[in-house]
């Protein structure tokens, strides 16, 4: 007796809809982790280069500190496209880099004992300072134990990077 529909030949010759379905769910779930594994290294990326530009700007205001003796007050220093970081006609930093996404702050101060006093550099001199960058990836904010940076700005979030004057 003959059997209905195909023959045993006709059917070899293709695959199965259950055989496709989980090949195609094994290449779903493979694309996921590619795809969450590649955003996890751009945030990385983006993160190193922003612990590259706070140390960039740490080294132009080592210079201008060793120039000055005295760094520059908070208000003199914004972080925007046209920002420099200048004293007369020497320039530290032309264009001061900017983060794609998140934020650089910079705080001036003078620690007299254990207190932060602010400071102008007309009566009181700018002795010390911290820079502030977010972090996308938390695990990257490496926010070390720094006395003079014990309380980042108030906007700051959990993930904070911060480096303070030597």
């Amino acid at each position: 007796m003959r059997e209905k529909g195909f023959s045993a030949q006709a059917r070899s010759k293709g695959f199965t809809l259950i055989e496709l379905l989980v090949t195609i769910s094994i290449l779903a779930v493979l694309m996921t982790i590619a795809i969450i594994s590649f955003q996890n290294l751009q945030k990385n990326a983006r993160d190193n280069k922003r612990k590259s530009d706070i140390s960039t700007i740490q080294s132009a205001l080592e210079q201008y500190h060793a120039d000055q003796g005295y760094y520059p007050t908070t208000a003199s220093i914004t972080f925007t496209s046209s920002s420099t970081i200048s004293f007369g006609s020497k320039v530290y930093i032309s264009k001061m880099p900017l983060p794609a996404s998140g934020t650089y702050s910079y705080t001036a101060s003078n620690v007299t004992g254990p207190s932060v006093v602010s400071c102008d550099n007309t009566t009181t001199r700018c002795i010390n300072y911290c820079l502030y960058a977010t972090l996308e990836n938390s695990s990257n904010a490496t926010t070390p134990s720094l006395s003079l940076c014990s309380t980042a700005p108030v906007s700051a979030p959990a993930s904070t990077y911060q480096v303070q004057a030597p």
